[in-house]
Order: C-alpha cells, then structure tokens, then sequence
C-alpha cells in the first residue's frame, strides 16, 4: 500500500463520529424550563435547545438541525414556542410533538405526566409559579412542582405516585402556609428551604432595575415619587447590607405601590390588601435574632390588571 492510501484510510481512523440527538425545544420562560430541564437531563438521547420567548429564531433552528434530530418535543404553546418551528421541522422530515397546557400549570401537570416514569422516586420541589427567569441549575434530581400558595400544577394523588417528600421551596411573593398544613394532612412529609442565595440575589436586582426605571419614568411625567424614593432607599440599604430576604419583600412591596400610583394618574379604584412577609425587620443578615412576621398594607392592582396579568401568563405556554 503506498504513502498516499495509508494517510487517506488515516484520515478516515481519525474523522470525529457524528451522532444524532433528538432535541426537546423549550422558551426561555421560567415555568416551562424547569421540567424540560430535568426530562433532559434524565433522557442521553435528548438535548435540550432554548429558543427565545415568542420568537421564531433561525440560529435556534440551525442549532437544533444540527444534533440531526429524527424527533423534537416541544415544550410550551405556539405563543411561546412559535408554530414555525413545527412547520420548519416537519420540512425537514422530523416528527414533532408538542406538549403543552392551558397556562403554566396545565403544561406542568401534562409534561409531568407524559413522561411520569422519569420522575418517580425523585424528591418533589414546589415552586413559586409566576416566578421569573431565574437559575435554577444547581438543583438537580428533583420534580419541580409549580403553585401559586394555593393549588399546585399536579394533584396530590399524582404526587403521591412520585415521592412522599416535598420541598415547598421559600418565596415572600406568596403564603404558603395553607399549602404546607394541607399537603402535611395528605401524609406527605414536608419541609421548607430557603431560596438559593444567588437566586434570590438576582430575583432582587431585576426588581430593584425595574422599579428605578419605573421611578424615572414616573417622575419624568411630573408625578411626585418623594414617598417612593424614600422606601427604595430602604431597599438599597437591605440590599446593600446583604439582607436579602427583608429586601426581597421591600421591592415586593414597593411594586405594588408603584401600581397603585400609576392607577391613581388614570383615575382607576384600588382594593385595599395586606399580605404577611417574613422579615427580619432590616436586621443584618448575619444577625441571630428570631425572624418576625410582619404586616405590609399596600394597595394592589385592580381587577382589570389582574384579569391582563392572568391573560398574560397564560399566554406564555398556549394559544
């Protein structure tokens, strides 16, 4: 065999093998991510692919052509997941399923159960459902459990099925003492844990940069934000001094006035509504007194904006 036939079949030896991988397609939209990380992550033959929320992306579709898929599973609704990714998919002759719900506990609840063997025997995590885009990827090995303090995106027989421990992860934005004292009389053992610091880190800035813009934009249009300004000088200083969690509940508090003052420009009625958040009353975060419960009245939105609000959210993973 002469020099130029050996280097050829060398060639060959050292080509890199091109293996094919089915792609499940998923937003970027918090609730959706969670389970479509997990299936995932349990399935080799699956790599998960983000496509960026309500818009059709061709860099998305060239990355997912390229893992050669012969089938994708789509995640979420067509407002979230565009059809044109079906359409495109399917020219290239590969079968596409889509999963997906109502709004985000439907599409969690049917996600689950599609592929409810993956699950079983892992440790269930309840999330806040309307929670943002935040990082979950340093926990691993659970079923993520979406709820809004009340119901949760799967039944208590579905979960029973799955694990008899559950996490109801911490979060100011809701009360979940009710879901704790239900699901502790089904028999499940439940305990509770804290937001991971980096989370609720980032879940803090994205507020404290929407409300400074709000702020601006308010007094730009000659309203008078002085009250304002004073509390998010308050969640400066909380956030400043690593206390997180009191200024977590602050930006919480500060949105809503921040509503019910835009509203008052237009003339609209307000409810009245007090909720509990669990402060350490803007002590040190590395103070070892008690935490307190305290009381924050705040004006919430009108009915309207919460009807837009629930519109909206359903949005994200139908129609």
């Amino acid at each position: 065999m002469d020099i130029f036939k050996k280097l050829v079949l060398l060639m060959i030896v050292l080509m890199p093998v091109s293996y094919a991988s089915d792609v499940i397609l998923v937003s970027d939209n918090f609730a959706d991510k969670l389970v479509a990380q997990t299936i995932a992550d349990e399935l080799d033959e699956f790599v998960l692919v983000e496509s960026p929320w309500g818009n059709f992306s061709n860099d998305t579709l060239n990355e997912i052509l390229n893992e050669s898929p012969e089938d994708v599973v789509i995640i979420g609704g067509t407002v979230a997941v565009p059809e044109n990714y079906t359409t495109s998919l399917e020219n290239e002759n590969i079968t596409v399923e889509r999963i997906n719900g109502s709004d985000r506990f439907d599409t969690n609840n049917i996600t689950i159960n599609r592929f409810k063997d993956l699950f079983v025997n892992k440790s269930i995590l309840i999330v806040y459902a309307n929670g943002t885009n935040d990082t979950y990827g340093n926990i691993t090995n659970v079923t993520f459990v979406l709820t809004d303090g009340n119901k949760t995106s799967v039944s208590e027989e579905v979960m029973e099925n799955i694990s008899d421990n559950i996490t109801v992860l911490e979060d100011a934005a809701y009360n979940y003492s009710g879901l704790l004292k239900r699901l502790q009389n089904h028999g499940f053992q439940v305990s509770t844990a804290s937001m991971p610091g980096n989370v609720l880190k980032a879940k803090i800035e994205r507020r404290m940069n929407t409300i400074q813009t709000t702020l601006q934009a308010l007094e730009q249009n000659g309203i008078n934000i002085s009250e304002l300004d004073t509390k998010y000088g308050a969640l400066t200083d909380a956030y400043d001094g690593g206390n997180y969690s009191y200024a977590y509940a602050l930006a919480i508090q500060l949105e809503d006035d921040l509503k019910a003052k835009q509203y008052k420009t237009t003339g609209n009625t307000k409810v009245e509504k007090t909720v509990k958040v669990k402060t350490n009353n803007g002590k040190s975060s590395n103070d070892d007194s008690d935490d307190d419960e305290e009381e924050i009245e705040y004006e919430n939105e009108t009915e309207d904006e919460n009807e837009d609000d629930d519109e909206e959210e359903n949005n994200e993973t139908s129609e």
